[in-house]
């Protein structure tokens, strides 16, 4: 059963849709509705009110949009994601780094023990 709820659509005060159903205060996820009220119309065929989603507000400072994933909006997870992998990057880095310091210090011990033979 497809539902149109595109001329319901709300907007809370950062742009972002909500659920058209009723007074769902919920993020629109798909076809109109958060994914709440759209699982509920899969599995049951209609929709009814649910209890008001708490949302909590982004813990970075003076962030005040709804979190998305591990206490952050979506804007500053990705910011904080983006910071992790060039971490992990420079990480990586300094690790082939080693590497070849390592290589360089086993082929120079090699060179001093053919030195000290001869």
């Amino acid at each position: 059963m497809k539902v149109d709820y595109a001329h319901t659509i709300k907007y809370n005060k950062h742009g972002q849709a909500l659920c058209g159903y009723g007074g769902c205060n919920r993020l629109h996820a798909h076809h109109g509705l958060c994914s709440a009220h759209n699982i509920q119309l899969k599995s049951k065929g209609y929709l009814t009110d649910l209890p008001p989603a708490e949302h909590t507000t982004c813990s970075h400072p003076e962030c005040d949009k709804w979190q998305m994933s591990r206490g952050l909006c979506g804007t500053h997870y990705a910011e904080a994601y983006r910071k992790k992998r060039a971490v992990l990057k420079d990480i990586a880095d300094m690790e082939n780094q080693i590497k070849e310091m390592k290589q360089l210090i086993s082929e120079g011990e090699a060179l001093l023990n053919l030195m000290e033979d001869n």
